[in-house]
Parts: C-alpha cells; sequence; structure tokens
C-alpha cells in the first residue's frame, strides 16, 4: 500500500489487499521482483509522482488492453496476466509464484 500511494498518490486499506503473486523476470541480467496485488477499493485520484518514470497513468477496459498502440510496462503486463492469464499474448518469460487465489 506503501508503493501504491508513493508512485500514484492513490490510498487503499491494507486489509482490502490480497498478493496474488510474486513475480521474477530480469532486464540486462538484473533481477526484478514484482507482487501482483489485488486492491479492492481506493480513494483518491493517480498522479505522476514520478516524471521521470512515468509520464501518465490510464484506465483502460480490460478488453482493449491487447489493441493498445504501446506496449504496457512489461511487470504490469506480467501481473495483468496473473488475473486475465492469455489477455496479453507474447510475454516474455517471468517467473510465477502463485500465493492466493481470490
Amino acid at each position: 500500500m506503501r508503493e501504491l500511494a508513493e508512485e500514484t498518490s492513490l490510498r487503499a486499506d491494507p486489509a482490502g489487499a490480497r498478493v496474488r503473486a510474486v513475480l521474477l523476470d530480469s532486464v540486462d541480467g538484473i533481477p526484478r521482483l514484482t507482487a501482483a496485488v489485488r486492491v479492492t477499493a481506493f480513494t483518491g485520484e493517480p498522479v505522476v509522482t514520478e516524471p521521470h518514470l512515468v509520464h501518465r497513468w490510464e484506465w483502460h477496459e480490460v478488453a482493449d488492453l491487447a489493441a493498445l498502440s504501446a506496449p504496457l510496462f512489461t511487470p504490469s503486463a506480467h501481473v495483468l496476466d496473473t488475473v486475465w492469464p492469455g489477455l496479453l499474448p507474447g510475454l516474455p518469460p517471468v517467473h510465477r509464484y502463485p500465493v492466493a487465489d481470490d
């Protein structure tokens, strides 16, 4: 919840968060760890808090994600694939350690 608030200014109650999986991949030989967390409710509006990393936040319908003109950030795509397997074809490999199904 701290990362959500730091990176987006959105606030969520930790009691409503569920870790779905832990994902491990690497970029240029550097390991990258991502947690796929389901949050059922949040407050606030998304704000770009790290403009050197993120240009803007966008909301999309799930069915439209595969047809976006620009690819999603790979860790974000892997998180989405945890919830909706096969939604985004052609993702690079990731080690997925499932934690919860809900």
